[in-house]
């Protein structure tokens, strides 16, 4: 049996964080790795525009021995991708929170949870971030985000003995770049155990929390300082006062039951080193397309950067060939003695012919003309590219030749929002992880009381004071989404002519089946009715008595009920027989006993033409009648009957008296004319 204190997250804090460190020595040499060159070769031609340039005065790059050659630039593929992000962060977020039990004071939970999600995505700016977040994702295949909790937020509280001022805390949610996120690439994310992320502190910010490090603080190297392919600022623009500060957050697991957190700048420079107070890691990706059975994710821009590369190519041969050739060029012979006369505004060029073709007459030479192939190979590549970024003409605003109407518009627009949708998952469960890790850093670490924003249904804001613990069964927050469809302009107006050609009363079923709402839903109540029937047949073969409803679906109930009666051993079952009919007698008596109206609502969701009616009177009964029965009084409109007691009032049972010829029902239905 191994020794426990061979796991290298058993040692102290000073081994951990060499180990640490090595490992992001091996991040950033990893030279050979295919995703660390697609993050770097992406970023450069991402941003081409706006790296490439050597010049302050110009956006063209002159090339060649005296420049003769003309790099042109341009960000197609990059406009793409920003489409993409525009389709997928349309929709501002809002989220839904759910709780594991149920009750009033959970409900309070819930509604708290809620207005404290968009409290946080207006503080945090998720809105923005989200776009930035889905970009980021698009160019390098993932991207992060992080939800820590800080003391130093919110507003002041108190004072401590020293008079430094006490903050309620709060929650940062900040966005991280795989340059900047070190875990196991090896496993899916997942079930990756521990992730380091390295962030940026002002390093008198750290003194002043921590003054023991101060010596060890002042010794750290500036950001400044750093070399290498991810870092992108020029270090004489950085702030020195700038270090980098590394977070290690491992999650609880069975050879570490408390997890562990870690945060430090070097091995030296500890500043907290225990149990994951977090219970989990606070650190979540957005992973548009996996790169199956490992952490890292295939970049959308990698689609795109081939045809845009050859893109420039042509255009730049193009651009070149304008650029040096621009001026008309006239070839004349030898010996033409040209001369140019002028009269009245008219020039006249006279030579002396040559023996040569066309007598020597000078002709313009045709240096700008390109071969016609080249614009054509330009076009098909811009097509290609727009084809594999899942954006058709409707999505651009560019449309295909004979596309006008709002059907066809709409079709190509939701052809490729079916593709978007995969880039849209990943982004949806990220944000919904993320508003969770802000919710339990609340419900761990709101000690002091906070303020959130409660706006009522009459639009009245109020504002209240809360702690971590009253939110203590929020358990899971849910982005609200619409259709994609509904984010483009064709979609909404292909919507509305289908509403306005569809009956009111179905509007809400078609609109919820457009907004992703289960078709068993829609279908539910039919459903409920189905299955009551067959679990009211069961309970009927075994003989035992099945109250009937005036809102039951009577027709449809009569006509399942008597299946079972269809059935050799059921009908040599007198018990199932004689509650079978007795059953569907009940529903026959009240199928002619009910207001129309009421009939007609149940079958058909709708107030029968013409409104509601009062119900006809019953017959009066036939034969001679006891003196001492006196007909029934008509109480006031829409009311019982004077004598008729009320709802609830402990009244002995008794069946209503049958109407019309029907006598018992047992009889009337197996023909034999007597009572049973």
């Amino acid at each position: 049996m191994n020794d426990k204190h061979e796991y290298w997250l058993y040692g102290d804090s000073k081994q951990v964080a060499n180990k640490l460190t090595e490992f992001h020595t091996n991040w950033y040499s990893w030279h050979g790795s295919p995703f660390k060159q697609m993050w770097l070769r992406n970023y450069l031609s991402y941003y081409s525009p706006v790296v490439h340039p050597s010049a302050w005065d110009t956006s063209m790059i002159f090339e060649g021995v005296q420049g003769e050659l003309l790099r042109f630039y341009t960000p197609k593929a990059r406009t793409l991708i920003r489409q993409l992000v525009a389709v997928v962060t349309k929709q501002r977020m809002a989220f839904k929170a759910a709780a594991r039990t149920s009750g009033s004071d959970v409900m309070n939970e819930v509604k708290l949870a809620n207005a404290l999600s968009d409290q946080i995505v207006q503080q945090e700016r998720l809105n923005i971030k989200g776009d930035q977040l889905c970009e980021g994702g698009l160019v390098t295949g993932v991207w992060f985000t992080k939800t820590t909790w800080r003391t130093d937020f919110g507003e002041p509280y108190t004072r401590d003995d020293k008079g430094k001022p006490i903050t309620n805390g709060g929650v940062e949610i900040s966005l991280l770049s795989p340059f900047n996120v070190f875990y196991n690439l090896g496993l899916p994310w997942d079930q990756v155990p521990w992730v380091e992320c390295r962030v940026k502190r002002n390093k008198w910010d750290l003194i002043a929390d921590h003054p023991d490090l101060e010596d060890e603080i002042k010794s750290l190297p500036s950001v400044a300082q750093e070399r290498g392919p991810h870092s992108w600022v020029s270090s004489e623009l950085d702030d020195e006062d700038l270090v980098y500060v590394y977070e290690f957050y491992h999650r609880p697991c069975p050879s570490l039951p408390k997890g562990r957190m870690m945060i430090y700048a070097d091995d030296q420079t500890v500043f907290y080193d225990g149990e994951n107070r977090y219970d989990t890691i606070p650190i979540e990706a957005n992973i548009p397309e996996a790169v199956l059975d490992t952490g890292l994710g295939y970049s959308k821009l990698t689609d795109l950067a081939g045809a845009q590369e050859m893109f420039d190519n042509n255009l730049s041969a193009i651009a070149t060939n304008q650029s040096q050739f621009a001026v008309q060029n006239i070839a004349i012979p030898r010996g033409s003695n040209v001369n140019v006369n002028e009269l009245n505004g008219m020039n006249f060029i006279t030579f002396t012919p040559q023996n040569a073709s066309g007598g020597g007459k000078p002709e313009a030479l045709q240096l700008t003309k390109t071969a016609p192939e080249v614009f054509k190979f330009t076009d098909k590549l811009e097509q290609l590219m727009q084809d594999l970024s899942y954006l058709n003409g409707a999505m651009t605003g560019n449309l295909p030749p004979g596309v006008s109407s709002g059907t066809a518009i709409a079709t190509l627009s939701a052809n490729s929002i079916e593709f978007i949708t995969s880039i849209s998952k990943s982004y949806n469960l990220c944000w919904e992880k993320t508003m969770q890790h802000a919710m339990n850093a609340y419900q761990k670490f709101a000690k002091i009381p906070q303020k959130v924003k409660l706006t009522q249904k009459s639009g009245q804001t109020t504002y209240r004071e809360f702690t971590g613990e009253e939110m203590a069964n929020v358990s899971e927050m849910t982005l609200e989404t619409v259709n994609p469809l509904m984010k483009t302009f064709a979609g909404r107006l292909e919507i509305g002519e289908k509403l306005l050609t569809m009956p009111k009363e179905i509007w809400p079923e078609y609109t919820a089946c457009l907004e992703g709402r289960p078709l068993s839903e829609i279908y539910k109540g039919e459903v409920t009715e189905v299955d009551l029937i067959a679990q009211e047949n069961e309970a009927l073969e075994q003989g035992q008595p099945v109250p009937v409803l005036a809102v039951d679906d009577h027709p449809m109930h009569i006509q399942r009920h008597a299946e079972v009666l269809a059935d050799v051993e059921n009908r040599v079952n007198g018990q199932s027989v004689q509650a079978v009919l007795n059953h569907i007698m009940e529903h026959y008596q009240l199928l002619k006993q009910g207001d129309p109206a009421l009939l007609g609502i149940i079958k058909t969701g709708t107030i029968p033409e013409g409104g509601l009616q009062p119900p006809p009177p019953p017959p009066a009964p036939s034969g001679p009648q006891p003196s001492s029965m006196a007909p029934p009084q008509p109480g006031p409109a829409g009311g019982p009957p004077p004598d008729m007691p009320m709802p609830g009032a402990d009244q002995p049972q008794t069946v209503a008296p049958v109407v019309g010829d029907v006598a018992q029902p047992t009889a009337d239905l197996l023909g034999r004319g007597e009572s049973v």
